[in-house]
Formats: C-alpha cells, structure tokens, sequence
C-alpha cells in the first residue's frame, strides 16, 4: 500500500468512525440531555432496550440514504480523471462503492446493536460486568444501551475502509490511484454528513422515547410486521406520549364525503410527559413517517370527533354526533383516514402551528 493510500485509509477510518462520534452527540448532547430535563422518569421495562435498537436503527437507515446520495456523485467526479476507465467501468465502480457506503452502514448497525439486550424478569440486564457498571447512574435501559451500542458503532463503521479497498482492490492494478480516490471520496462524504447524523440521531432517540412513554402508560401488543401498536380505546386525554393536535373542519355533516385539501387545517397541539423542547421539535418532524400514537380533535360545524391513529397508521374514530365519522361505518371511516392524511400531510409548523403545549414546568418560564 503506497504511503498517500495509507493516510487516507487512515482519514477515511477516522472519518467513518465520527459519523458514529456525530450521533453519539445526537444523543447524548440533544435527546438525552433534553429528556432528562423533564424529571418525571418512566420505570423499567424490557421495551425500553428494544425501542432503543429501533431509534438507532431509524437514524442509521436515514443517514445512510443522505451518505449514499451525496457519495455517488463525488466518487464518480473523483475517478474522472482516470482515462482508461471506460464510463460503463467507472459507473459500475460508482455504484458498487456507493453500495458499499449504504449497505454497510447499515450492516455496522445491525453489529452495534445486536449485544443489546432486554431486562430480565427481576430487572436485571443480562451483560457482562463491563457493561454492568455503565449502568450504576440509575438511569433506565433505554440510556444505557444507546450509549453501549453507538460507542460500538464508532469501531464497526470502520470496516466500510475495508470493504472498499476490496471491491477495488482487482482495479487498483491496472489503474493505480482508483482506490486512493474512493477513499478521498468516502472521508469527504462521511465529513459532510455528521451535523444530518447527529440530527437524525436525536430525533430518532426522541421518537421512540414517545413510543415508550405512551407503552409504559397504555400498554401494547404486535400487530405484525413488527410493530406494537397501544389500543386506540384505552386512551384519554394527556396521556404520556401521545401527540393530540386539534383541528378545524368545515366538512358538513350532510357531506362526508366532501373532503378537500382545505376543509380541515390543525391550529394547536401538545404532548404530555416531555419537556417543551423536545415537544417543540415534534413541530417540524414529519409525523406522518412515525410509529407513534396521535390524536386529532376535530372542531367541525355542529360536531366534534376524535380521529386517534396508533403506531400501525390504523385509523379510528370516536366521540362524534349523529353519525358522522362513525367508528363503524365505512364511509366515515374512509373521511376520517382522508382527514388524519391532510392533517399530517406537512409537519405542523407549516401548518402555522407555533408552539407544542406540554406539562413541563419549565414551559411559562421560556
């Protein structure tokens, strides 16, 4: 290996391990630091390991299409210059190697997170000593093993070095200087994406902590594809966890059926059990994509109805007058599916929504 090759295996190993070093951050800095704030601490529960593998598993698959996105292209300008590549060669080079960024950064996940593991019964985690004593800050699983496992990752992102240099290990011996330039390439990309990392890491962590708010206080069981989804019927108002947005609505009841972009627009939400930031933050998310329960009251003339979709995306309804948006019939329930879709067709901050009402004590002091 030439001497400039060595530095950049070096850089890009760097480079690949602080993408890892970003979430960390993510974490660490952003979510935890924030949820932490809000003192009211769920108890134990085996959920809270798995919803933490979720929120690294959501954040890896994102930052791997926005690395893989900026990657293609750069690595593609970057072997330009070699003549004797034939443009058919160097786009299947391009595409392996891009590959290899989107494929492997997923894989080095699946490596971080695969020593997680649940609580027992009794509440002890089953781990070594090691892993043991990161725990003895008292705080709940979902902490432990995010910081356990993203440390992890810092280690496994590296192998992605590895597994370039060998796809282009055959072309290195005919056109010297391809692998050099894949690995300027890969050092530049992974550079360029640590603040999406680190963001995409703190919403994720952020998300599933709702999820586990609203399981610890609603239950929960799979619904398949795996998802657990909590039961729509057991929810009341400002429960832990759920995202209630209120809504106006000029459908008529005499039309169900009449159901436009602009008959039905939120104006006011909130978000119990979290501190106002990281309710704030679910202002500018796109809830539509989240495995979280949310409530829409709407406010309709003549009627109200609450249209609760759960973890699963499934659609109910309750509490409406003479009919409208029944919870069985099927017209109304296809209305009140075309409602939750408008709703959450944008974030709620473009909606013009401006702020997440919480129960934090802190929120009249901001």
């Amino acid at each position: 290996m030439m001497k400039s090759q060595f530095s950049n295996v070096s850089k890009a190993q760097i480079a690949a391990s602080g993408l890892a070093g970003s979430q960390l951050i993510g974490f660490e800095t952003d979510a935890q630091a924030e949820i932490s704030r809000f003192k009211r601490t769920p108890p134990e529960a085996p959920f809270w390991v798995e919803l933490a593998e979720l929120a690294i598993g959501f954040a890896i698959t994102g930052i791997a299409g926005f690395a893989a996105k900026g990657f293609l292209p750069t690595v593609t300008s970057s072997l330009s210059p070699f003549k004797g590549l034939a443009a058919s060669a160097r786009d299947a080079i391009a595409n392996g190697a891009t590959d290899i960024i989107k494929d492997g950064l997923k894989t080095a996940g699946k490596h971080a997170t695969a020593r997680m593991l649940p609580k027992t019964e009794a509440g002890e985690t089953k781990q070594d000593k090691t892993d043991q004593a990161a725990s003895t800050d008292s705080q709940i699983s979902f902490f432990v093993e995010h910081r356990l496992a993203l440390n992890r990752l810092a280690l496994e992102n590296q192998t992605l070095v590895v597994s370039m240099i060998d796809l282009l290990d055959p072309v290195e011996a005919k056109h010297p200087g391809v692998t050099d330039a894949a690995l300027m390439a890969m050092q530049a990309t992974f550079t360029a994406a640590t603040d999406h990392a680190e963001a995409e890491q703190a919403k994720n962590t952020e998300i599933q902590w709702l999820a586990g708010l609203s399981r610890g206080s609603l239950g929960g069981h799979d619904i398949g594809h795996g998802i657990v989804a909590t039961d729509a019927h057991t929810w009341n108002w400002k429960d832990d966890g759920v995202i209630e947005i209120d809504a106006k609505s000029s459908i008529p009841l005499s039309n169900r059926s009449d159901v436009k972009k602009d008959s039905v627009a939120p104006y006011a939400a909130s978000l119990w059990g979290v501190g106002h930031n990281v309710a704030d933050r679910m202002l500018k998310t796109n809830l539509a994509r989240e495995q979280i329960p949310i409530v829409i009251h709407v406010h309709g003339p003549g009627y109200e109805a609450d249209l609760r979709r759960d973890e699963g995306g499934r659609v109910e309804s309750y509490g409406a007058s003479d009919g409208f948006l029944s919870s069985t019939d099927p017209l109304s329930l296809r209305t009140a599916a075309e409602i939750v879709d408008i709703v959450l067709g944008k974030p709620l901050s473009e909606w013009g929504v401006g702020k997440m009402k919480t129960d934090d004590a802190n929120e009249s002091k901001k």
